[in-house]
């Protein structure tokens, strides 16, 4: 897959057609490597946040901020002011991004962090990053393979190295819930994703 190609024409096809699911194809279209740009994909949809107000754009803001550039999300306040509107899913990503959010507070204590966790838990929606970010967390060993255990059930789709050549396409790869659903909450892997995440686990699925 040409995603230098794919780039530029998604990047045409919004310019051309302003639309929701146009821009989340073009923000999709900056972080595939060889491109791998998180920087132009926060700008871009903050640039455009101003026209379209999307939960899951801002979602993805928020985790691009967090995770790869390491700053401060513009727009995760957006998030806490439409709190009461959200979703169940979107709640649990929400204070899990909350977790996330506290590496560039150096004073946040630990359980901080493990609270915000588990108010992400508490939605019991799939989700499988809450559950690992919490295992790594506690010094418990019977509570902490108790998180694996849980974050091990939550996975929903388990894709073989064969299916990754084909289910995972053009139209799979540049949706934007496929991508929430497969790198924020984790629930849809790889085998190899899986057995690197859950060394103990294979075989119980």
């Amino acid at each position: 897959m040409d995603f230098k190609n794919l780039n530029l024409k998604y990047k045409n096809i919004f310019f051309t057609n302003k639309t929701i699911e146009n821009l989340e194809k073009y923000v999709l279209s900056e972080i595939h490597p060889p491109i791998s740009d998180y920087s132009n994909a926060v700008k871009i949809i903050r640039d455009e946040n101003r026209f379209f107000s999307s939960i899951q754009l801002i979602i993805l803001e928020s985790y691009f901020c967090y995770t790869q550039l390491y700053c401060k999300s513009q727009l995760f306040p957006f998030l806490e002011e439409a709190f009461s509107t959200l979703t169940k899913e979107e709640k649990a990503i929400f204070y899990y991004l909350k977790a996330l959010s506290f590496f560039e507070k150096k004073q946040s204590s630990k359980s901080m962090i493990k609270e915000a966790l588990d108010k992400s838990i508490s939605y019991k929606v799939p989700f499988v990053s809450n559950f690992l970010y919490r295992a790594e967390l506690e010094e418990n060993e019977t509570k902490k393979d108790d998180f694996l255990s849980k974050g091990y059930e939550n996975v929903r789709r388990i894709y073989t190295v064969d299916e990754c050549k084909t289910v995972l396409d053009e139209k799979f790869l540049f949706d934007i819930k496929n991508y929430i659903d497969s790198e924020i909450k984790s629930i849809n892997l790889t085998d190899i994703q899986l057995m690197l995440l859950f060394p103990n686990k294979i075989g119980n699925k």
